[in-house]
């Protein structure tokens, strides 16, 4: 009963610990998600700058 009960106990703990892992890597990758999206934003930014100063040239 005892080891039965120590054996519950570790898989609850790796439970815990897997759950913890999971959340952290979805943190990461809702914060990667948003770094990308920033910087999809400013790239095209960058690019009607860019257009501008071509449409300027050109006149």
């Amino acid at each position: 009963e005892d080891t039965m009960r120590l054996q519950i106990d570790d898989f609850r703990h790796d439970n815990l610990k897997l759950i913890q892992t999971i959340k952290n890597e979805r943190k990461i990758g809702e914060q990667l998600s948003l770094d990308y999206d920033d910087a999809q934003k400013k790239i095209s930014q960058l690019q009607d700058v860019v257009n501008q100063y071509e449409t300027a040239s050109l006149k």
